[in-house]
């Protein structure tokens, strides 16, 4: 059996919010604690989690990242899962075959000076992690783009039901009323274009706004 780390990150978040046109990038300060444990067949056996708002109501979730490492040389195993109280409003599981032998190319992503495990350390250590939070104002006009883009998400994800679907998206719209949307992004690939993601209280979930 080979020592480990379990790595806590806390992360407070601090925002700044105004009623611009220009979305506002929410600042993250981080807190660290390590413990280390024991843990079977695994070189390493991280937890990393953070806590972030959910509204400017002061709703919050918290982000648990799991990743777990057999060999360094093979793909990870990893999970990314949000959970608000009890519910878990986004989840994402993997085993990254797909894009292990990418970690070779420094112009798929970079970490110090390149190579395999630079890269691919770099990236499940560091950035798969991160986020990307923005707030909306009311007045900003790419709401009404927002709007539009979200209505066709409603309609083919949620359920078989059109008039209940689209009284959600009424709803959703409605919610945020005159308030500030915070719009997140995370990252499952280095060369992902994520989705827009913003938390609906009535389905207990991030649902997208926005989606390349």
């Amino acid at each position: 059996m080979k020592q480990t780390h379990s790595i806590t990150v806390l992360v407070l978040l601090s925002l700044a919010f105004c009623l611009q046109c220009r979305p506002q990038k929410v600042e993250q300060s981080v807190k660290n604690s390590t413990a280390t444990v024991k843990t079977e067949n695994y070189v390493l056996d991280t937890i990393i989690t953070k806590r972030i708002p959910l509204t400017v109501d002061d709703e919050w979730a918290t982000i648990n990242y799991h990743l777990k490492v057999k060999d360094w040389k093979k793909p990870v195993e990893w999970t990314f899962v949000v959970v608000n109280d009890k519910d878990t409003i986004y989840e994402i599981v993997s085993i990254d075959a797909r894009i292990d032998t990418f970690f070779y190319d420094n112009n798929y992503i970079c970490y110090d000076s390149g190579g395999y495990f630079a890269n691919k350390k770099g990236w499940y250590l560091n950035g798969i992690s991160n986020f990307h939070c923005d707030t909306l104002s009311p007045k900003e006009k790419r709401r009404v783009d927002f709007k539009k883009c979200s209505k066709d998400y409603f309609l083919s994800e949620f359920g078989a039901n059109k008039n209940e679907q689209l009284d959600n998206w009424y709803m959703f719209w409605n919610d945020y009323d005159n308030k500030i949307i915070l719009i997140y992004t995370f990252n499952d690939a280095p060369e992902c274009d994520p989705e827009l993601l913003v938390y609906f209280n009535k389905l207990k979930r991030f649902v997208p706004i926005y989606a390349p």
